[in-house]
């Protein structure tokens, strides 16, 4: 009898534990981690912190005169770039560590696109990508665990913008760009 409830409990907890981190494999699974973003209670917890501050943000730049400072700026007015050209690892040369949502309704596609490189990194070392929420204080929403590869856990922010939208990066630019470049290397010569 104990066993058996025992058993139940355990296979009760197996589909929460699941949902609590994604494995990505291939690229195809990009879809998989835009849904896990945009339906995942702890991630959307960390977004909408985010959301909060950025709505919070917008009537305190309209009222000084931080908009017309920062308006000249090319980055200020410009569009989001198109989706990144990232589909191959061959044609990956360099991650993108940050990136920009215009929107809450972009960061879903704004976080794929920094996670993109490091599913095909993984893909061609024959390994996952593990995405979790991220947790504790700051800005930070996710983990990602690149399995196998020697290097300390990624953290994917997201952070409001003084003048609205997003602001989608990775810890660590300059050890991560280093990292997925020997990693990169290692992987393409041993397909070759």
């Amino acid at each position: 009898m104990k066993l058996a409830l025992l058993t139940g409990l355990a296979a009760l907890a197996i589909p929460a534990s699941a949902a609590d981190s994604l494995r990505l494999r291939t690229p195809q699974d990009e879809s998989a981690l835009q849904r896990f973003v945009s339906e995942n209670a702890a991630v959307q917890t960390r977004i909408g912190i985010a959301i909060r501050q950025e709505a919070a943000l917008k009537p305190i730049a309209e009222e000084t005169d931080l908009r017309d400072a920062i308006a000249d700026r090319p980055s200020a007015t410009d569009p989001i770039p198109a989706p990144s050209a990232c589909r191959t690892l061959s044609d990956c040369a360099a991650p993108e560590l940050a990136t920009e949502a215009a929107s809450a309704k972009d960061l879903p596609q704004s976080i794929a696109r920094v996670v993109r490189p490091w599913i095909l990194l993984q893909q061609a070392r024959r390994a996952s990508l593990t995405v979790s929420p991220a947790s504790g204080p700051g800005d930070a929403a996710l983990v990602l665990t690149p399995n196998g590869l020697h290097t300390a856990p990624l953290t994917l922010h997201v952070a409001a913008k003084p003048l609205g939208g997003f602001d989608v990066w990775l810890d660590r630019p300059f050890v991560l760009a280093s990292v997925y470049g020997d990693a990169r290397g290692a992987a393409l010569d041993s397909s070759r």
